[in-house]
Protein backbone atom coordinates (compact mmCIF):
# COMPACT_ATOMS: atom_id res chain seq x y z
CA UNK A 1 0.00 0.00 0.00
CA UNK A 2 1.41 3.29 -0.83
CA UNK A 3 2.18 5.49 1.83
CA UNK A 4 0.97 9.01 2.37
CA UNK A 5 3.31 11.60 0.82
CA UNK A 6 5.98 13.54 2.61
CA UNK A 7 4.84 16.82 1.12
CA UNK A 8 2.00 16.72 3.55
CA UNK A 9 4.49 17.33 6.18
CA UNK A 10 5.09 20.47 4.44
CA UNK A 11 1.59 21.86 5.40
CA UNK A 12 1.93 22.89 9.06
CA UNK A 13 4.99 24.83 8.38
CA UNK A 14 2.44 26.57 5.56
CA UNK A 15 -0.31 27.10 7.65
CA UNK A 16 1.48 28.15 10.51
CA UNK A 17 3.64 30.55 8.49
CA UNK A 18 0.21 32.33 6.66
CA UNK A 19 -1.76 32.36 9.39
CA UNK A 20 0.40 33.65 12.74
CA UNK A 21 2.79 35.35 10.85
CA UNK A 22 1.43 37.04 7.67
CA UNK A 23 -2.72 36.96 8.36
CA UNK A 24 -1.69 37.11 12.22
CA UNK A 25 -4.76 35.51 13.10
CA UNK A 26 -4.86 32.56 15.68
CA UNK A 27 -8.31 31.48 14.24
CA UNK A 28 -7.20 31.16 10.79
CA UNK A 29 -4.12 29.65 11.84
CA UNK A 30 -5.72 27.21 13.83
CA UNK A 31 -8.34 26.28 11.37
CA UNK A 32 -5.91 26.08 8.29
CA UNK A 33 -3.53 23.92 10.37
CA UNK A 34 -6.21 21.39 11.33
CA UNK A 35 -8.04 21.39 7.94
CA UNK A 36 -4.66 20.89 6.27
CA UNK A 37 -4.03 17.88 9.09
CA UNK A 38 -7.76 16.39 8.43
CA UNK A 39 -7.30 16.79 4.41
CA UNK A 40 -4.53 14.44 4.70
CA UNK A 41 -6.34 12.11 6.68
CA UNK A 42 -9.35 11.87 5.01
CA UNK A 43 -7.53 11.33 1.67
CA UNK A 44 -5.01 8.82 3.03
CA UNK A 45 -7.49 7.08 5.26
CA UNK A 46 -6.86 3.50 4.01
CA UNK A 47 -3.43 3.63 5.37
CA UNK A 48 -3.92 4.06 8.94
CA UNK A 49 -6.61 2.63 11.80
CA UNK A 50 -8.48 5.05 13.82
CA UNK A 51 -9.18 2.43 16.38
CA UNK A 52 -5.15 3.25 17.56
CA UNK A 53 -6.39 6.51 19.21
CA UNK A 54 -7.78 4.27 22.04
CA UNK A 55 -5.44 1.74 22.18
CA UNK A 56 -2.50 1.02 24.02
CA UNK A 57 -3.30 3.03 27.64
CA UNK A 58 -1.33 1.87 30.31
CA UNK A 59 -1.95 3.31 33.75
CA UNK A 60 1.73 2.69 34.83
CA UNK A 61 2.88 5.82 32.12
CA UNK A 62 0.63 8.32 34.37
CA UNK A 63 3.20 9.09 37.23
CA UNK A 64 5.57 9.72 34.42
CA UNK A 65 3.09 12.06 32.30
CA UNK A 66 2.01 13.93 35.65
CA UNK A 67 5.33 14.95 36.60
CA UNK A 68 6.65 16.12 32.97
CA UNK A 69 3.72 18.25 32.48
CA UNK A 70 3.85 19.94 36.31
CA UNK A 71 7.58 20.56 35.03
CA UNK A 72 6.34 22.23 31.78
CA UNK A 73 3.89 23.86 33.46
CA UNK A 74 6.44 25.27 36.23
CA UNK A 75 9.21 25.80 33.76
CA UNK A 76 6.79 27.92 31.21
CA UNK A 77 5.58 30.44 34.49
CA UNK A 78 9.30 30.29 36.10
CA UNK A 79 10.55 31.77 32.58
CA UNK A 80 8.17 33.84 32.30
CA UNK A 81 8.80 35.23 35.60
CA UNK A 82 12.38 36.14 34.23
CA UNK A 83 10.75 38.93 32.28
CA UNK A 84 9.04 42.14 34.06
CA UNK A 85 5.98 42.65 32.39
CA UNK A 86 5.83 39.77 30.06
CA UNK A 87 1.95 38.99 31.53
CA UNK A 88 0.81 43.03 29.97
CA UNK A 89 2.67 42.32 26.35
CA UNK A 90 1.48 38.28 26.23
CA UNK A 91 -1.85 39.71 26.68
CA UNK A 92 -1.42 42.55 24.22
CA UNK A 93 0.36 39.92 21.55
CA UNK A 94 -2.30 37.61 21.97
CA UNK A 95 -5.19 40.57 21.50
CA UNK A 96 -3.14 41.28 18.59
CA UNK A 97 -4.43 37.51 17.25
CA UNK A 98 -7.68 38.25 17.73
CA UNK A 99 -7.61 36.04 20.94
CA UNK A 100 -9.08 38.03 23.94
CA UNK A 101 -11.91 37.41 26.42
CA UNK A 102 -14.49 34.51 25.45
CA UNK A 103 -13.04 34.03 22.58
CA UNK A 104 -9.56 33.16 24.34
CA UNK A 105 -11.47 30.83 26.57
CA UNK A 106 -13.27 29.04 23.67
CA UNK A 107 -9.82 29.10 21.62
CA UNK A 108 -8.06 27.44 24.66
CA UNK A 109 -10.67 24.59 25.68
CA UNK A 110 -10.09 23.85 21.59
CA UNK A 111 -6.80 23.51 21.40
CA UNK A 112 -7.09 21.22 25.44
CA UNK A 113 -9.16 18.75 23.61
CA UNK A 114 -9.22 18.57 19.93
CA UNK A 115 -5.90 19.83 19.21
CA UNK A 116 -4.16 16.29 20.43
CA UNK A 117 -6.75 13.99 18.56
CA UNK A 118 -5.72 15.60 15.25
CA UNK A 119 -2.24 15.62 15.64
CA UNK A 120 -1.95 12.47 17.02
CA UNK A 121 -3.94 11.21 14.48
CA UNK A 122 -1.50 12.83 11.72
CA UNK A 123 2.22 12.90 13.30
CA UNK A 124 2.01 9.29 14.48
CA UNK A 125 -0.68 7.64 13.11
CA UNK A 126 -0.91 8.97 9.66
CA UNK A 127 3.22 9.18 9.32
CA UNK A 128 3.98 6.38 11.91
CA UNK A 129 7.33 4.80 11.55
CA UNK A 130 9.04 1.70 13.50
CA UNK A 131 12.33 2.84 12.73
CA UNK A 132 14.39 3.16 16.47
CA UNK A 133 16.50 6.22 15.03
CA UNK A 134 15.05 9.69 14.24
CA UNK A 135 12.35 10.06 11.20
CA UNK A 136 10.89 12.87 9.22
CA UNK A 137 7.97 13.31 10.98
CA UNK A 138 9.75 13.39 14.11
CA UNK A 139 11.10 16.22 13.05
CA UNK A 140 8.60 18.03 11.16
CA UNK A 141 6.59 17.95 14.54
CA UNK A 142 9.03 19.80 16.51
CA UNK A 143 9.98 22.09 13.95
CA UNK A 144 6.81 23.95 13.01
CA UNK A 145 6.42 24.57 17.21
CA UNK A 146 9.36 27.17 16.24
CA UNK A 147 7.24 29.16 13.80
CA UNK A 148 4.65 29.03 16.52
CA UNK A 149 6.59 30.06 19.34
CA UNK A 150 8.84 32.33 17.51
CA UNK A 151 6.57 35.57 17.95
CA UNK A 152 5.90 35.12 21.54
CA UNK A 153 9.92 34.66 22.94
CA UNK A 154 13.42 35.00 21.93
CA UNK A 155 14.58 33.13 18.95
CA UNK A 156 17.13 30.59 21.36
CA UNK A 157 14.27 30.17 23.03
CA UNK A 158 11.79 29.04 20.54
CA UNK A 159 14.64 26.95 19.05
CA UNK A 160 15.21 25.15 22.77
CA UNK A 161 11.35 24.47 22.74
CA UNK A 162 11.39 23.16 18.96
CA UNK A 163 14.37 20.73 19.88
CA UNK A 164 12.56 19.80 23.10
CA UNK A 165 9.61 19.06 21.11
CA UNK A 166 11.68 16.95 18.40
CA UNK A 167 12.44 14.39 21.46
CA UNK A 168 9.19 14.16 22.36
CA UNK A 169 8.00 13.53 19.26
CA UNK A 170 10.29 10.76 18.92
CA UNK A 171 9.15 9.18 22.55
CA UNK A 172 5.65 9.30 22.08
CA UNK A 173 5.98 7.29 18.56
CA UNK A 174 8.33 4.66 20.04
CA UNK A 175 5.71 4.66 23.24
CA UNK A 176 3.05 4.08 20.17
CA UNK A 177 5.28 1.34 18.54
CA UNK A 178 5.52 -0.44 21.94
CA UNK A 179 2.15 -0.46 22.98
CA UNK A 180 0.82 -0.97 19.62
CA UNK A 181 -1.83 2.47 19.51
CA UNK A 182 -1.40 5.99 20.49
CA UNK A 183 -3.77 6.08 23.77
CA UNK A 184 -0.62 6.50 25.93
CA UNK A 185 0.90 9.24 23.52
CA UNK A 186 -2.51 11.41 23.22
CA UNK A 187 -3.22 11.21 27.01
CA UNK A 188 0.84 12.72 27.25
CA UNK A 189 0.09 15.25 24.12
CA UNK A 190 -3.68 16.58 25.55
CA UNK A 191 -1.56 16.91 29.52
CA UNK A 192 0.89 19.02 27.58
CA UNK A 193 -1.23 20.76 26.03
CA UNK A 194 -3.16 21.86 28.98
CA UNK A 195 -0.41 22.57 31.01
CA UNK A 196 0.89 25.31 28.51
CA UNK A 197 -3.11 26.79 28.43
CA UNK A 198 -2.48 26.70 32.38
CA UNK A 199 0.57 28.72 32.22
CA UNK A 200 -0.35 31.02 29.95
CA UNK A 201 -3.35 31.79 31.96
CA UNK A 202 -1.45 32.29 35.33
CA UNK A 203 1.13 34.38 33.22
CA UNK A 204 -1.66 36.66 31.50
CA UNK A 205 -3.00 36.88 35.59
CA UNK A 206 0.00 37.71 37.08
Amino acid sequence: MKKAGKIWLVGPYVAIGVGLLIVKNAWVTLFGFHGMMLAALWFHRRQWNIETLWRGGRLLWLPVISLSVLALGYGLTQLAGCFPGYGQHLRRMLSGIGLSGAGMAVFAIYICIMNPVIEEMFWRGLFFEEHKRPVLADLAYGGFHFLVFMPFMFVHHALIAAVSLVVMGYIWRRIAYYQKGLAMPLTWHAFGDTAIILAIGGILTG
